[in-house]
């Protein structure tokens, strides 16, 4: 066979494997038209788009945009708000932890039971995060104003302290006013009351029975003389609503704001290092009348006050002025001692309220309490205090809680810690023993795994995303409205 025959040959090889090719071409392209006219297939893509689309807003939830400290403390607010939800919702069910260590008369060791006990692994099952709350707000409230004193703007800062009075009022109490509504008729509609077979064989120490009454009016009355009390600022005992038992903050919260905006006025004209002195002795005085609430927020104008004479908010990515310049030993002891700070405001905090019973080593903090304070809420507030100021400062924390994932609980978390209490009525305290019921509680592990499961995938989602749609449809109205009315009648001058 010549070389004209072989190549003649292999063409029409050629020419028989391309008519193949696109005969299976033709057959796939047909098979896929007919599978996409298939109804099914047509669901099953739609489908797949709009989940995709549901997920790309969670697509960077765990990276970094934000590099501000201010950012960082968002981030830390929104992981207190889920933690008080998560003490609320175990000591509910299970018996509230003692702590580890000796009893009152340093006598007896105390049984380690579970790892609920160690200091800061038990912050998880029973942190006290409201005094936090009180420092952060103190410091992010006060860190404006300090600057425009800093830059001498006298009439901007004059401005600000009058929009931060006038607005914080409608800014606590308007979300709160709404929930305040929304109980008794959640409780009049049976919300609150359904599941009472699980309710009354599992809860430990859930919250007072609310109890239907005849009419709703009846419902609403009840409701007043259960919130009007927290109308009382100045009221010094705790209030405990029966209807919504974590709202005993919000007075707190509104009379820490007003003194602290009281306290920065008188200081506004001094300069730095006297203002700094004169918000020492403003908070020490307040320590001494044993005024909880109040000496926090001063206190975080304090820690702002010093932050701003080290230059830590001059630099965008949050890092003290001095630092470039520094070598890296220092940078490395400077990272340690804050952690150190951290790691001990963090075992304060731990330090348990129980009568009798004190971790090791605590017992003799105890007797270093001014007069009027009780040991836990003096120590958990000194841990607060630290724990800011060590967050504050310390470069791995904010890579690891500047995440979107935590700024975005910090938005949510005014309403998460309104509607919390609501969501664990009417949800998980039925939801949590029904799964008991199904997974048993013979061994920890099943008692574990049937509270983990309900708690984690179906409470928490719920409680998000109510508190999402709170905030855009509640909190985020009744504050456009401030705006709107200090817009309108504030007096220009």
């Amino acid at each position: 066979m010549d070389g004209h025959q072989k190549s003649h040959k292999f063409s029409a090889q050629n020419d028989i494997c391309r008519e193949l090719e696109i005969a299976q071409t033709e057959a796939v392209t047909a098979r896929l038209s007919t599978w996409k006219s298939n109804p099914r297939f047509s669901n099953v893509s739609r489908h797949c788009r709009q989940l995709l689309a549901q997920a790309k807003p969670f697509r960077g939830l765990w990276t970094r945009t934000h590099f501000s400290p201010l950012a960082v403390l968002q981030g830390i607010r929104g992981i207190a708000a889920v933690l008080i939800f998560h003490r609320h919702l175990l000591t509910s069910f299970f018996p509230y932890p003692e702590g580890m260590g000796i009893d009152g008369t340093a006598k007896a060791a105390l049984q380690i039971e579970c790892l609920n006990r160690v200091p800061i692994l038990r912050l998880m099952y029973d942190g006290n995060f409201v005094p936090s709350f009180f420092v952060i707000s103190g410091y992010v409230q006060a860190l404006e104003k300090l600057r425009l004193m800093d830059n001498h703007e006298w009439d901007l800062l004059q401005k600000s302290l009058a929009s931060s009075t006038f607005g914080r009022l409608l800014r606590l109490y308007g979300p709160t006013a709404i929930v305040a509504i929304l109980v008794p008729i959640a409780v009049k509609l049976g919300l609150y009351n359904w599941g009472e077979t699980y309710r009354s064989r599992w809860l430990t120490a859930g919250p007072p029975v609310l109890i239907q009454q005849p009419t709703l009016g009846m419902q609403f009355a009840l409701t007043w003389d259960s919130f009007q009390d927290i109308l009382d600022i100045w009221r010094w005992e705790m209030v405990y609503p029966q209807y919504n038992i974590p709202m005993w903050t919000i007075p707190a919260e509104f009379r820490g704001s007003l003194v602290l905006y009281l306290s920065l006025l008188g200081v506004s004209r001094l300069r730095r290092i006297t203002r700094i002195s004169a918000l020492i002795m403003i908070a020490t005085i307040l320590v001494i009348w044993a005024k909880q609430d109040l000496c926090l927020y001063v206190l975080g104008a304090v820690l702002a006050d010093i932050d701003l004479l080290r230059g830590l908010h001059k630099d965008p990515m949050g890092l003290p002025s001095s630092t470039p310049v520094a070598s890296n030993f220092t940078i490395k002891i400077r990272e340690m001692s804050w952690g150190m700070l951290l790691v001990v405001g963090l075992s304060l905090i731990s330090y348990s309220p129980t009568p009798n019973v004190s971790v090791k080593g605590f017992l003799d903090l105890s007797m270093y309490v001014p007069s009027g304070w009780e040991a836990a809420p003096f120590w958990n507030s000194i841990g607060s205090v630290l724990v800011v100021w060590g967050i504050i400062n310390t470069p791995w924390v904010h890579a690891f809680f500047g995440k979107n994932l935590f700024l975005l609980l910090g938005q949510l978390s005014f309403a998460m810690y309104l509607i919390h209490a609501p969501i664990l009525n009417m949800i998980a305290y039925v939801i949590i023993p029904f799964f008991w019921e199904i997974f048993g509680i013979e061994t920890r592990a099943k008692m574990l795994l049937g509270f983990v499961l309900p708690t984690w995938l179906i409470v928490l989602p719920i409680l998000l995303s109510s508190a999402d749609k709170f905030r855009a449809l509640v909190e985020k109205p009744i504050n456009s409205f401030g705006r709107w009315l200090q817009r309108s009648q504030f007096v220009e001058f």
